[in-house]
């Protein structure tokens, strides 16, 4: 299946394919979409992915093409021909893989149609887990077919971190001379805003929250990389400091009912909120959130938490890369998750009372390398430098 919007040609374009999943309302997936909403003429953006997603139509009005082919569950050479004849077809500079299996395949594939540009974009610090068959197995592939793959026929990599390098690509990522840092920044115009008594009254009535309600919030996919089952631990207890306090944890994901029944069995239903998948992520942290906690178990690049910084909220990371802590330090505190529940819920406390205004929090992020715009600087840089060298 294919949607696609015709463009127009342009010579001096860059055409770009990228692998993504799906596009919904992931880190990566929305970092994608805010590059392509900055409406660059001097670049095509074009995605192949596994299903139809939440973002799919804003991305054909913004003039990108989404091929949609599940290659997933059916490894063979004929599953990839449709792929063959879309990079075949759309005469791309770049193939660019963010979240995929079969890497190295599609790398071979791409080098095959003689795409000049092959990058793989790693964005985590740690391979998610599931089923422990499927996981053991996804680790044999990577390491015994996809790593030879990436070696033999990338052009470049890139990380948003140097762990999440490291960990994807091991001693390749220090041994390949083409590869680059690119940060996934975040559009901070959004931010730009006053807190409003009026707008928090309305989204708490919205969500069924007191008005007179102090929010510890968290943004991330219902999955064992979040945590939340160890949030809502710690909040069983916090809940008890204070009766004002709530939770509320924005996404969808496969261990909604763990964590429902995790919630019946504190007795919280009317103190911890799970609304699902949200679209107004600024509107949240600047009106309603008063603190920002993520206990991840692992991170590639907490893009949430540079949200978090741009509202003026302070952060609470059980994980957070050094190039990231480094430029907010005074933003956010980093607490293993070994430390002690009394630990985390003090932590948190004293978070809620490091509220600055979203105005000094765009501020901040504005002198890091953590916006859209830096980002977009980054990508072009590479994927120019990689095209004038072929």
């Amino acid at each position: 299946m294919s949607l696609t919007k015709t463009t127009t040609e342009n010579k001096k374009m860059i055409r770009v394919l990228h692998f993504v999943g799906v596009l919904n309302h992931g880190g990566i997936e929305c970092w994608l979409m805010n590059l392509l909403r900055l409406q660059r003429p001097d670049i095509q953006f074009d995605f192949f992915t596994q299903s139809e997603g939440l973002f799919d139509r804003e991305a054909i009005e913004l003039g990108a093409n989404i091929y949609c082919h599940s290659i997933y569950h059916c490894y063979t050479y004929r599953s990839f021909i449709p792929l063959r004849d879309i990079i075949l077809q759309g005469n791309y500079d770049v193939v660019h893989i963010h979240q995929y299996d079969f890497y190295g395949h599609i790398l071979r594939i791409a080098q095959e149609c003689g795409t000049p540009i092959r990058v793989v974009h790693s964005h985590n610090t740690r391979i998610d887990k599931g089923r422990f068959v499927v996981t053991l197995l996804k680790e044999i592939y990577r390491y015994w077919i996809d790593i030879p793959q990436i070696k033999k026929y990338a052009t470049a990599l890139l990380a948003c971190s140097q762990e999440a390098g490291l960990l994807y690509f091991g001693k390749l990522w220090e041994r390949k001379k083409s590869r680059n840092m690119v940060y996934c920044g975040i559009p901070v115009e959004p931010y730009d805003t006053i807190r409003n008594h009026g707008i928090r009254q309305k989204l708490c009535e919205y969500f069924g929250i007191d008005a007179d309600a102090i929010v510890i919030g968290t943004l991330g996919r219902l999955a064992y990389q979040k945590n939340h089952e160890f949030l809502i631990n710690v909040f069983a207890e916090l809940s008890k400091r204070d009766k004002r306090y709530v939770l509320f944890i924005g996404g969808e994901g496969e261990l909604r009912h763990n964590l429902e029944s995790q919630i019946r069995k504190h007795n919280l239903q009317d103190r911890v909120f799970l609304p699902g998948a949200v679209n107004n992520v600024p509107e949240l942290l600047c009106q309603l959130f008063d603190v920002f906690v993520l206990p991840s178990r692992f991170e590639g690049l907490n893009i949430c938490t540079i949200e978090a910084t741009a509202a003026g909220l302070y952060s609470i990371c059980s994980t957070i890369p050094n190039e990231l802590f480094d430029c907010i330090p005074e933003r956010v505190t980093k607490l293993n998750l070994s430390a002690s529940i009394s630990r985390w819920q003090d932590v948190i406390e004293e978070g809620i009372q490091k509220r600055i205004s979203p105005k000094e929090g765009i501020d901040q992020i504005r002198t890091t390398p953590f916006t859209i715009d830096n980002s977009m600087d980054a990508l072009m840089n590479t994927y120019k430098y990689y095209c004038n060298d072929k």
